[in-house]
């Protein structure tokens, strides 16, 4: 059992140093295909919905203040940033402010969507901390060469070369403390699983 328990141990931390660190947002889609975990629950209807437009910029602006008023309240659900009651209240909210009568699923793929151009503009960034700011573009002022080299790295970073992710604070408010926070709930969901096979 001892023996056991230290190989529980690290593969624990292997798969911390080696597999979350770096690519904990790619492991969570396959941890939540687990047939424990998640649900398929799209439906022919659900697939065939309209998808919902923004072509205002002010509605994603008021979208993105809204949900972060709505974490800020510290109305979380486990597996996402906000429960049910959340975004009950904040497909309310979006109609109100925008006239946009969305349901949740069209808010969660917009959700979705901003998360994703907030997660590859921080690997754009990295951990450079010498970059201008080029305030006609609104996007980082660097030379041909950082360019270059950072969109062989991060190829769905070119987006961002001519124009800037907008709402940027208020998608750090979204986003950030839930990334913080998916990587103990990873890893305490990989120690069950771990749990369940060897003991």
């Amino acid at each position: 059992m001892p023996l056991m328990h230290s190989a529980m141990v690290a593969c624990s931390l292997y798969l911390l140093t080696g597999c979350i660190c770096s690519q904990w947002p790619d492991l969570a889609h396959v941890l939540l295909a687990h047939p424990k975990m998640g649900k398929n629950t799209t439906s022919n209807s659900e697939a065939n919905k309209t998808r919902a437009l923004w072509g205002d910029p002010s509605w994603t602006t008021t979208f993105c203040n809204l949900c972060a008023e709505e974490i800020e309240a510290r109305d979380k659900g486990i597996f996402a940033a906000l429960s049910a009651k959340g975004w009950s209240n904040l497909v309310i909210k979006v109609c109100d402010e925008t006239g946009l009568n969305y349901d949740k699923e069209q808010l969660k793929c917009r959700w979705d969507v901003l998360k994703a151009n907030w997660r590859v503009w921080n690997k754009l960034k990295g951990l450079d901390t010498n970059l201008g700011w080029d305030a006609m573009k609104e996007t980082i002022d660097a030379s041909d060469d950082w360019w270059d080299m950072k969109l062989k790295e991060v190829s769905k970073a070119s987006k961002f070369r001519h124009k800037g992710l907008q709402n940027l604070q208020q998608l750090d408010r979204m986003f950030r403390n839930v990334a913080t926070a998916g990587v103990g709930l990873m890893l305490t969901y990989l120690w069950m699983l771990l749990s369940e096979q060897f003991l």
